[in-house]
């Protein structure tokens, strides 16, 4: 029974000396939350939301189609994960029209910290985040409060698990 104290007293200051970025890391780093996280952002948001990270519809930064790319687009629907939408004259855009910049969205980590990445430019030039701002990028905070309920049973059982194996 003497060994049992100075045991627990070691296994309590290891656990209340834990840091928790390295679990939050590692379970985002997963393959499913990385694609739920840009999905979320290109689909939920830029796509249907027509919204940046901000929850600013896209028309109030930059204005809606015009009459003039809603006739260039007469008829053409476009289409990504299941969610079609049609160029209207006054809809807030989407950013979506080959598909280039959604297909460059990535994310880095750092240690404490995730980002999302994309490449702005269009075959002619044009810089989206100057026209459309960088919170184009980025979970609206609706978006983040899903991602929090998705991946806190993960993070739960890792830590458990980490516990477990101090007790060991």
């Amino acid at each position: 029974m003497t060994d049992f104290f100075p045991t627990i007293t070691n296994m309590t200051n290891k656990i209340g000396a834990m840091k928790i970025d390295p679990f939050l890391i590692g379970v985002l780093k997963e393959k499913r939350f990385q694609e739920m996280i840009l999905d979320m952002n290109r689909s939920d948001q830029l796509f249907e939301d027509r919204v940046n990270s901000l929850g600013v519809s896209l028309a109030d930064i930059g204005g809606g189609y015009s009459p003039a790319t809603e006739q260039m687009n007469l008829g053409i629907t476009f289409s990504y994960k299941g969610k079609t939408h049609t160029k209207r004259a006054g809809d807030a855009p989407t950013l979506y029209d080959s598909g280039d910049f959604y297909e460059s969205f990535t994310i880095t980590f750092g240690a404490d910290y995730f980002e999302i990445n994309a490449d702005p430019i269009k075959d002619d030039g044009t810089n989206l985040f100057q026209e459309w701002g960088e919170d184009v990028l980025g979970l609206t905070e609706e978006n983040f409060d899903i991602l929090i309920e998705a991946i806190t049973p993960p993070i739960t059982i890792a830590i458990t698990e980490w516990v477990l194996q101090q007790a060991a």
